[in-house]
């Protein structure tokens, strides 16, 4: 991640309370609380397309391999109206230097990474397989 970015992040940040980042092709929102101290990211990691499926649902439920040694506490929200699901983080704000910041951002987005793989392979689960007549 540049300089210049950082800079342009904290400098939203510090004016809006909120600024997105762009890793891959997804974004991040991250938001800061000031009068509570709390720092909120979010990103989608699941698009269904008029619903989410049964199988999806239930992988959300569990503790999926990626997450147990992870020192980061994520949730996972979902947006019934768009069917959608978002990883989310809420913590404190720390008294962050631009190394401390990019580790953050960096976990979170592996996380999101590994989460969007987990619940594409959980959505195959619905798919229904139709055999051709031969």
């Amino acid at each position: 991640m540049l300089v210049a970015e950082l800079r342009k992040l904290f400098e939203d940040l510090k004016k809006n309370e909120q600024s997105v980042l762009f890793l891959s092709e997804y974004d991040i929102n991250v938001q800061i609380f000031i009068d509570s101290g709390k720092l909120l990211l979010t990103t989608p990691v699941y698009f269904g397309s008029n619903y989410i499926p049964g199988s999806v649902r239930n992988g959300i439920k569990k503790t999926p391999p990626f997450t147990k040694d992870r020192i980061m506490r994520t949730s996972l929200k979902v947006d019934e109206k768009h069917f959608r699901i978002f990883l989310q983080y809420l913590g404190a704000v720390e008294v962050f230097n631009s190394e401390k910041f990019v580790h953050l951002i960096e976990d979170f987005h592996y996380l999101a990474e590994e989460w969007r793989i987990y619940l594409d392979e959980h959505d195959k689960n619905d798919l229904v397989h139709i055999r051709s007549k031969k």
